[in-house]
């Protein structure tokens, strides 16, 4: 009996361990099986994805750079014009020489409006200099003005821009402004012109070495083919030293070509010199597309592989903004993405295989994790997406409200200038300077958002007296919109902090204007500033309204980039959502820390405060 009990259970125990063999080897052959076809797909279905998806993302690069690029001549031309229909000049050009003293006045505000700009000057029809401040406009060759431009501006009777020229002594490229000079009864009188350099186009381009992969650098072409910016690996202006490609022709161009550069002395060439040129055969032709730009394949002058592009045309200028990135860089990349896939499925294969050997129901966990995992990576990334097509849409939007507005105002004294009297013209000029105002305000948000980003912002730390850029910043606002609400300052003359003045007063000028969007007229507006914990020596400084208030879901978000509120997005209340973003960059920059108080209640408000370092004794604006 005992040994036939011992039989059995031995025979009992065998059959155990070949169950658990089977159910072992099935878990693993489940595991390995899905992992395989896993495997397959990636390979041939994820990896053209990946390199669609790169491929986008220098398309969308090229769209943004060029909007900048655009914005950037849409803010000069406007300048020109604007100075192009002030009194004196129309009246000294039409004839009148006992304007000259003022028009001469009226050349000195339009360069103080800006560094970028060398010299403004005005000529009569055939091209003669009249007036110039502050110095001489640069001859090109032996016209200030291009020929084929004086033609064009008496007929057409708009700003035209010229071809691109260079100093190779001084490694600046400028670019000239024509401005037909209009009377009221819609004749040109003169030209204006204004000359300004190509710095900030040159910084854009510069700004994308890298920026699409190992390798990768930007390029612009000008309507003859010739590259008038170039991605420098080495962008000091200091060595006086530019890319080779810089100013050199894509393709031979024409004898009479030729000809018209050497004798204007476009792009630094002077008389006798020929354009060099430097042929760039595509590979792969453009792809036609009514929505996206063009792309391409093609292999770049001094380079021994192929590379990847695409371009993006420019509506100011006749200009093409190209971008490009090795092809071996980003299949370098689409490989790496791919190769943490395939140790991530490695990972969970060990896993499989060990968790169905001794714990066989369990091996599905880790996979759902790690999959769990990949979704919300896959939707971070999906929302970055629409958060930044969003911000286009959005800024886009911003855009075009004022620019009608200005058009509009401007349409109207054009057409019916003669019919209107000169009070309403002021207040049409009026509405139409502040649309430029508020174009460039909404310009400056995107530009310093790029700065404090790249870490561009220079601070100059210094004592601040909080009382006095309180009232600098009230006093920049138009003087009816302060008279709309009752506004109390709370802060004591003797009040200080360490920062930058320049900031300090943007910082003022966000929040206080952000008060003004949303309480509504009569009501009061409060900024204090008292310390907030001496020991620290922190100073708090808090901008209280009676607007609609923020909701405690909202407040967690108010400060991120591109954020505005749901109620926002349908009311009447323009904005890019950088404002408050720019200001915590600044606040912490210097220092500080920036929140707000609000219990989201219409009628109660907000209040918005934020910190900085103080330079005074407590205890003197105390007794003060």
């Amino acid at each position: 009996f005992f040994m036939f009990t011992y039989k059995d259970k031995q025979q009992q125990h065998q059959q155990h361990l070949t169950l658990a063999a089977r159910v072992s080897c099935l878990l693993v052959v489940a595991a390995i099986l899905p992992l395989f076809i896993t495997e397959v797909i990636i390979e041939f279905s994820s990896r053209p994805t990946l390199i669609n998806q790169a491929s986008r993302e220098m398309e969308t690069d090229a769209r943004t750079r060029t909007q900048l690029i655009d914005s950037y001549f849409a803010e000069r031309m406007i300048d020109s014009e604007a100075m192009s229909r002030l009194a004196p000049i129309q009246k000294f050009l039409a004839g009148d020489a006992s304007y000259q003293v003022e028009a001469r006045s009226s050349l000195a505000t339009g360069h103080i409006r800006g560094s970028q700009y060398q010299d403004w000057s005005l000529f009569d029809l055939r091209g003669h200099l009249l007036l110039y401040y502050p110095t001489i406009p640069q001859m090109h060759g032996s016209s200030f003005i291009q020929s084929n431009a004086l033609q064009k501006l008496q007929t057409w009777k708009r700003t035209l821009l010229s071809n691109v020229f260079y100093n190779p002594a001084s490694n600046e490229a400028y670019i000239d402004i024509y401005a037909p000079v209009v009377t009221s009864s819609y004749k040109v009188v003169g030209i204006l012109r204004t000359t300004f350099d190509l710095h900030y186009i040159w910084k854009i381009v510069d700004d994308e070495s890298g920026a699409n992969g190992s390798g990768s650098y930007a390029f612009i072409l000008d309507e003859h083919g010739v590259r008038i910016a170039v991605t420098n690996p080495h962008p000091d202006a200091e060595d006086m030293q530019h890319s080779p490609l810089l100013f050199t022709a894509m393709a031979p161009i024409s004898p009479a070509l030729q000809q018209q550069i050497a004798s204007e002395n476009l792009y630094g060439l002077q008389a006798g010199q020929t354009m060099r040129t430097l042929a760039e055969p595509l590979s792969t032709g453009p792809q036609q597309g009514a929505v996206m730009p063009p792309t391409f394949h093609m292999v770049p002058a001094g380079q021994r592989e192929e590379f990847q592009g695409a371009r993006w045309s420019t509506y100011t200028v006749p200009w093409t903004y190209h971008v490009l990135s090795p092809v071996s860089t980003i299949a370098l990349v689409v490989d790496q993405q791919l190769q943490i896939t395939r140790i991530v499925a490695t990972i969970v294969l060990f896993l499989a295989i060990a968790i169905g050997i001794f714990a066989g129901r369990r091996f599905a966990l880790p996979i759902m994790h790690s999959i769990e995992a990949q979704q919300v990576a896959y939707k971070h990334q999906q929302q970055l997406v629409q958060l930044k097509d969003q911000f286009l849409v959005n800024v886009s939007h911003e855009l075009r409200t004022p620019l009608t507005e200005v058009y509009g105002y401007l349409e109207l004294l054009l057409i019916c200038g003669d019919q209107i009297d000169e009070a309403t013209k002021m207040t049409f000029l009026k509405h139409a300077m502040s649309g430029c105002e508020e174009l460039t305000a909404l310009i400056n948000n995107v530009l310093d958002t790029i700065h404090t980003d790249d870490g561009a912002t220079s601070l100059h730390l210094q004592s601040v007296g909080v009382a006095e850029a309180v009232h600098d910043v009230l006093d920049q606002f138009d003087p009816r919109t302060v008279g709309n609400y009752t506004i109390q300052v709370r802060v004591s003359d003797a009040l200080s902090v360490k920062a930058d003045p320049q900031s300090v007063r943007q910082i003022l000028r966000n929040l206080v204007s952000n008060a003004f969007k949303y309480a509504p007229p009569q009501t009061q507006i409060i900024i204090s500033a008292a310390y907030e914990d001496m020991a620290d020596g922190q100073v708090a400084v808090c901008i209280k309204d009676q607007g609609p208030g923020i909701t405690a879901r909202e407040k967690d978000l108010l400060f991120n980039k591109f954020i505005r509120l749901q109620r926002d997005l349908s009311g009447s209340v323009r904005g890019t959502g950088l404002g408050l973003y720019i200001s915590k960059q600044l606040v912490e920059a210097m220092g500080g820390h920036i929140w707000v108080e609000s219990a989201g209640i219409p009628g109660e408000g907000s209040c918005f405060c934020f910190t900085l370092p103080t330079t005074t004794n407590p205890k003197i604006v105390d007794s003060n």
